[in-house]
């Protein structure tokens, strides 16, 4: 939307990742045919992503890859992007139908996501006590998904799976105000629990956040247009084709 649109903007030069699976093409025609689709929403900016890769300057812990001959349909040409990738705003241009935002696969993601860790540790070893006694579980809550996403990013999945796993028991426990929030982290567990091919519980992860977003979000919301991506994706894995696009199908009409 145009909020965010404006957001990324200001992010020139910085670095943003994904919070989930991305999926691209390397024909140019196939993105502008799905960026075209029409939206029942009024705020839509209509964006396409020119994403650099050097190949050679790419660490291995970098996961992508050209899954073509794996697709239903070839002709998308389509390379998917591993959780949380990151990259590099470059510029920005504009054609006639179209922003172009000119990105560049990073390496610094893993880096970021350990400075952050140290970071918000020493923090947290430093408050004092008494703070910390006085943290409600709202508080307590939102840092631990934060340090589970710091995890996820190094790549140590188990430990994030344990700092989400706290964070969600915490947001779900009677009279906490972070409830709604709680889509957040069932999507991060979702996609930890693809990384251990753990498709089914990961389905169940995000069908749980789809059903609370249903309820707390507006319909036109992009969260729940991530949360039925997200749900097309572990059927994808299931090779559950037919039921996966219809999610797909679902997810469009809002993005």
């Amino acid at each position: 939307d145009t909020k965010e649109f404006n957001r990324l903007k200001q992010s020139q030069g910085k670095l943003i990742s994904t919070n989930g699976y991305l999926s691209t093409s390397r024909e140019e025609s196939q993105a502008r045919e799905y960026a075209n689709k029409s939206s029942k929403r009024n705020d839509i900016v209509r964006v396409l992503f020119h994403i650099e890769i050097n190949i050679e300057k790419i660490d291995k812990n970098i996961i992508f890859a050209d899954i073509t001959e794996l697709s239903d349909n070839p002709k998308e040409v389509e390379v998917l992007f591993d959780i949380n990738a990151c990259f590099e705003i470059k510029s920005f241009e504009e054609d006639k139908s179209f922003q172009i935002i000119n990105m560049k696969l990073s390496n610094e993601g893993p880096k970021i996501a350990k400075d952050f860790l140290e970071s918000t540790r020493k923090e947290i070893e430093e408050t004092s006590d008494s703070i910390i006694i006085n943290l409600n579980n709202e508080d307590r809550s939102w840092i631990e998904f934060n340090i589970g996403r710091a995890l996820d990013f190094k790549g140590q999945w188990k430990e994030a799976e344990k700092y989400y796993n706290r964070a969600y028991n915490r947001m779900m426990e009677d009279g906490s105000n972070r409830f709604k929030d709680a889509a957040h982290v069932l999507n991060s567990m979702g996609n930890v629990l693809h990384r251990h091919e753990k498709d089914d519980e990961a389905l169940e992860c995000h069908r749980k956040a789809l059903k609370i977003q249903e309820k707390y979000y507006p319909s036109d919301q992009a969260d729940i247009a991530t949360s039925l991506n997200n749900i097309g994706k572990s059927l994808t894995h299931q090779e559950k084709h037919n039921e996966a696009l219809e999610y797909y199908q679902q997810a469009s009409t809002i993005y």
